[in-house]
């Protein structure tokens, strides 16, 4: 059921997105001034947003959320973009929020049934999905009406009475973490799914990138590209970064 899953988000990829993920990539590039640089910008998951944001009131647990396994991080961003998302009555309209949507449910599409694009980092995805679910039947007893009121009986549920630490209870104590940024939470939330949508494309083999575009393409193909273009890969030995000796950036050796 899991892995055959058909539908995961009715949103479409629109162009204000892309362009939104552009300048994330294209902003961090600016700070890709050496090699040790260059890898953490490569190696983030969410931490480096978080360091380097102005945002207020982001406190040690939301880092804790980028140091785990990235399958149990994918499941635990989503389900708290999810509990915000269908919980919270917009008072305007935030295009933050539907980039955090869309993002998250592409991401959580390619955990479950794109498992070849992102095995290389997410290697226990059906695992962790299936213990998820079996803590949510525990917890989630009879029929919701909608998924509004499954969003709001998952806020409730006390933290003492989630088996901790887990994708589930991970993804609740991180959505009630989120109330205290009030509407910043959907610029923190859009801007983590960008580097764990960079991370992956950043980590998978290049032969997986080259089977999908042979078949149209796929999103996280085309975010590998753009991490080349803008020299934040740290793969040396493919000579998409160089330093020369005299410790200056030669971009003819980028994609």
């Amino acid at each position: 059921m899991i892995a055959n899953t058909n539908y995961v988000s009715k949103n479409p990829f629109i162009k204000k997105l892309w362009i939104f993920i552009f300048k994330e990539v294209k902003r961090k590039s600016e700070y890709a001034e050496g090699a040790l640089m260059v890898k953490k910008i490569f190696e983030a998951r969410g931490d480096w947003f978080l360091r380097n944001t102005p945002i207020e009131k982001i406190s040690s647990i939301t880092f804790e959320f980028t140091n785990i396994n990235y399958d149990s991080s994918i499941i635990s961003w989503h389900l708290t973009t999810e509990i915000w998302y269908n919980k919270e009555e917009p008072i305007v309209n935030n295009e933050k929020r539907e980039f955090s949507k869309i993002l998250s449910d592409y991401m959580l599409y390619l955990l479950l049934n794109q498992h070849n694009m992102v095995s290389a980092v997410a290697d226990i995805a059906q695992t962790t999905s299936a213990d998820t679910l079996a803590q949510f039947f525990d917890h989630i007893k009879g029929v919701p009406k909608d998924i509004k009121e499954l969003c709001e009986r998952l806020y409730a549920i006390p933290p003492e009475g989630i088996r901790y630490p887990s994708a589930l209870g991970r993804g609740i104590k991180l959505a009630r973490e989120m109330e205290s940024l009030e509407e910043k939470k959907w610029e923190v939330m859009s801007g983590v799914w960008v580097e764990m949508l960079s991370y992956a494309a950043g980590h998978i083999k290049g032969e997986a990138h080259v089977q999908v575009l042979s078949k149209g393409g796929e999103l996280l193909a085309f975010v590998w590209l753009l991490l080349a273009h803008f020299g934040c890969m740290y793969k040396p030995g493919w000579g998409l970064y160089y330093e020369d000796s005299s410790g200056n950036r030669d971009t003819s050796t980028y994609v």
